[in-house]
């Protein structure tokens, strides 16, 4: 199964395509994390671009692998918006995760590779993930001995209580570099071994959590008129 994966959720912008067969992932093409800034101008030559290196045509895929948030108000729109047309277009599925799930297998499979594993995932769970926001917010996200989500993505107020249920679990934070397509390829083809299939673009939701910065005025409509 050949799989184009992309992110531009949060702070990085990765993309990159992969063959997923007998259970392990061989990149075809893979441009490294770097800033996501500018993510509607950047995604769609970035994917590509990929395609290109790939040397695969859109009727060569067979799904998509791509994140729905949580992270920028923009980031998460561009990237829902084009995984939308273009799995609409090639008429292809979806595997949609979380940015914490992506970042998760990204560390697994960190982890993995120092302690000399080759099966997927790689880490002992459970584990929690967590990601700064905007405005003093933090995007947070448990998962289970076998990978699987134990929370939905949530926020939670930085340095406040929050809803966390288990104050011993193992947590990582999320910042410095971005996931990998790799990580993401490595995800879906878990979830195909676990017979989870992948949903119809048409069923891909964002995942924003937080509201977005930009605002109307009270009393002004979109062309700045009162209302």
């Amino acid at each position: 199964m050949r799989i184009l994966a992309f992110d531009c959720c949060a702070d990085w912008l990765v993309a990159g395509v992969g063959e997923v067969r007998d259970g392990h992932v061989a990149m075809l093409a893979e441009l490294p994390p770097s800033s996501a800034s500018g993510h509607a101008e950047r995604l769609v030559p970035a994917i590509e671009r990929v395609m290109a290196e790939a040397d695969v045509v859109w009727s060569g895929l067979n799904a998509l692998a791509v994140t729905n948030g949580p992270g920028s108000f923009t980031g998460i729109r561009t990237c829902v918006a084009a995984a939308r047309g273009l799995a609409l277009a090639a008429r292809i599925p979806v595997f949609a995760m979380s940015t914490l799930e992506a970042f998760a297998a990204a560390r697994c499979m960190a982890d993995g590779r120092e302690n000399g594993q080759a099966a997927f995932p790689l880490r002992t769970f459970p584990l929690r993930m967590t990601m700064a926001g905007r405005r003093g917010r933090v995007f947070v996200q448990d998962f289970g001995d076998r990978f699987e989500p134990l929370t939905a993505p949530r926020s939670v107020e930085a340095g406040g209580p929050g809803p966390l249920p288990d104050d011993d679990m193992p947590t990582i934070d999320c910042a410095g570099g971005g996931i990998g397509a790799k990580a993401m390829i490595e995800l879906a083809g878990y979830r195909i071994a676990a017979g989870i299939v992948p949903i119809e673009a048409f069923h891909l939701q964002p995942l924003y959590l937080n509201p977005p910065d930009a605002r109307l005025s009270a009393g002004q409509s979109l062309l700045g008129k009162k209302a």
